[in-house]
């Protein structure tokens, strides 16, 4: 009795400390592309969720930053071992996919980017498409199939960021191809 008793302990023990190390995952050493040369996002917010989360890497896990008034138009994360010029943060990604969960990572294609200003400090949202098939809404291969095809979703992401900057002074820079996209993930990538 004793045995299975420590077994069972033992059992659990392993199980919990493996379910925790997925919510406190490091991902200051996810490199900015895979093995196979795709780009890499990990996902921090759920389309059609309303709260707002962000991984802390100093904390190294996810924290709450409140509830949003409007949900996610699209999966929001962010692009590993990148910074925004203008601060300390990775470069935010938009996946247009269906619906993923916190803490995953995946391989994507960049498609567009959306390039604004707020406060005068230029922002950018790089949009991706998985590379996994069975993830994907509808196939968008590249910049013009998601203008022509997508006219509504790109309103929805541009209306949510206007949304989330309401009480700030945003200015839209315009939407841009997936050559801009990359160039910009390389010009912020961390060099190692």
């Amino acid at each position: 009795m004793l045995k299975i008793t420590r077994f069972l302990l033992t059992f659990a023990l392993i199980v919990l400390s493996s379910s925790c190390s997925y919510f406190t995952t490091d991902f200051s050493n996810l490199q900015t592309f895979d093995d196979n040369g795709n780009l890499q996002v990990v996902i921090e917010n759920t389309k059609g969720d309303t709260s707002n989360l962000a991984y802390d890497f100093s904390k190294e896990k996810y924290v709450v930053l409140g509830d949003l008034q409007h949900p996610h138009p699209a999966n929001k994360g962010f692009v590993p071992s990148t910074f925004n010029s203008n601060d300390i943060n990775p470069l935010d990604a938009i996946v247009v996919s269906k619906p993923l969960t916190k803490g995953e990572t995946l391989s994507v294609k960049p498609i567009a980017v959306l390039k604004y200003k707020i406060e005068n400090i230029v922002q950018y949202d790089i949009v991706v498409v998985p590379i996994l098939t069975n993830l994907l809404i509808d196939p968008i291969k590249n910049f013009e199939e998601f203008s022509l095809k997508n006219i509504e979703l790109r309103q929805q992401i541009s209306k949510w960021i206007l949304q989330q900057h309401e009480h700030k002074n945003i200015q839209f820079l315009g939407w841009y191809d997936e050559d801009e996209a990359l160039s910009i993930i390389k010009e912020n990538q961390v060099r190692t």
